[in-house]
């Protein structure tokens, strides 16, 4: 059972048929568990119980409904919410003895064809408020020019850009270069008198920048980068070719398979063009 709801190869829970009968589910499990109010001490009047449960009921089918039917119009959001009240009113009806619910059968007297259209409007209304709350929320999937790839495709194309290379004149030319520079700094001072000498011995002489030797032009060498610490998974991951953002199995935009070549993509990304992103022979 759990494979044919939410297996790879059934489309039940994505398709529309599907999620309208899980709102309704939903619906009706939600309004069973407001009936249990009933069952507490009997601090606040029954009939304002009867209208906390069918508000409950209402706001309920209108939230499942947003929520497992974003992407659709909001005319099937408020027909499919309408719907499951109604079933969820059908359902009440034996449980509480005809005093919540539609009383289609006529087993109870209690209920009367008034009382059922009050309940109707009331659960209506819920429903209303429930689907002008807030907003469905859409998302837009914008894919961004790719202007990065092909400049380094370009880059590549051209080839990088290469260091001129010194002759072996020059690296010959480099040593003997360093070597009057050496002999010029190191040249002896001229011969001082007695009164500089005796100066000098109580004023320091200011600092003197070691000569710097040019060191002979070497070909440059790439450094090789150290390779970073790669970690192995045997989790696969999958992304949608589409927007290229991951995929997860029980993803709340939806998932949708591609046949051929088993592509997770996006539910809303293959709605834009309702075939696969990946190029082969399309089969559909």
């Amino acid at each position: 059972m759990r494979r044919f709801l939410l297996g790879d190869e059934s489309r039940f829970v994505e398709s529309a048929v599907g999620r309208i009968t899980l709102c309704v589910l939903f619906t009706v499990l939600v309004a069973a568990g407001l009936t249990l109010l009933f069952v507490l001490p009997a601090r606040f009047s029954p009939f304002l119980l009867k209208f906390v449960v069918i508000i409950g009921m209402g706001v309920a089918a209108s939230f499942i409904t947003r929520r497992l039917l974003a992407h659709r119009s909001a005319a099937l959001r408020a027909v499919t919410a309408v719907f499951a009240c109604i079933i969820a009113l059908a359902v009440l009806s034996p449980l509480t003895l005809g005093f919540v619910g539609l009383n289609l059968l006529r087993t109870y007297a209690i209920a009367t064809p008034l009382d059922a259209g009050i309940q109707l409007l009331v659960a209506a209304l819920a429903v209303a408020a429930g689907q002008a709350a807030w907003a469905p929320s859409r998302r837009t999937v914008m894919v961004e020019p790719r202007e990065q790839q092909h400049e380094a495709e370009a880059v590549q194309a051209h080839g990088p850009s290469e260091r001129p290379r010194i002759g072996v004149g020059a690296r010959h030319a480099s040593p003997s270069q360093s070597r009057v520079r050496t002999t010029t700094s190191r040249q002896s001072p001229a011969p001082r008198s007695r009164w500089a000498r005796f100066v000098s011995r109580f004023v320091a002489p200011p600092d003197t920048a070691p000569a710097r030797k040019l060191r002979s032009a070497k070909p440059a060498r790439t450094r090789a980068a150290r390779g970073t610490g790669i970690t192995l998974s045997a989790r696969e991951q999958h992304v949608c070719p589409y927007c290229l953002e991951p995929v997860t199995k029980n993803d709340r935009r939806g998932v949708k398979i591609c046949k051929i070549c088993k592509t997770w993509h996006h539910a809303d990304c293959w709605e834009i063009t309702g075939v696969c992103q990946v190029p082969h022979a399309y089969q559909n």
